[in-house]
């Protein structure tokens, strides 16, 4: 169960980022496409987690190989990014908005705990 809610704060979370590059483009800033791709395909793929955790638990499955390596790596090649975003967000004149790097923040804590909870027998 509390897997489904963290993958369902990973949807919303993306979703909000995609909801804040908008408003920020109406606001006449600087919006680049990467801003509008990266909420999208983030959004569909933890949808898609949810999608393969809920059919892992219909079908009976203890544990997922695919969703072990999914974590591992999401969070593995996840701390370089994290690390930029602390450092970026410390830095005396931020060149983004806080909003970038909060949200990143978020994601990758959730990122680990999904990741700790696949050591664990739903």
């Amino acid at each position: 169960m509390i897997r489904y809610a963290l993958s369902s704060f990973l949807v919303a979370l993306s979703v909000a980022d995609l909801a804040y590059a908008v408003s920020m483009t109406t606001h006449s800033y600087a919006v680049y496409p990467v801003h509008y791709c990266t909420p999208i395909i983030t959004a569909a793929t933890m949808a898609l987690v949810a999608v393969l955790q809920f059919y892992n638990k219909k079908k009976g499955l203890r544990t997922s190989g695919p969703l072990f390596m999914f974590w591992f790596c999401l969070a593995l090649l996840g701390a370089v990014a994290f690390r930029y975003q602390i450092r970026a967000a410390q830095s005396d004149t931020p060149s983004d908005p806080y909003y970038f790097h909060i949200s990143y923040i978020l994601f990758y804590m959730v990122v680990l705990a999904q990741f700790i909870l696949t050591f664990f027998i739903e």
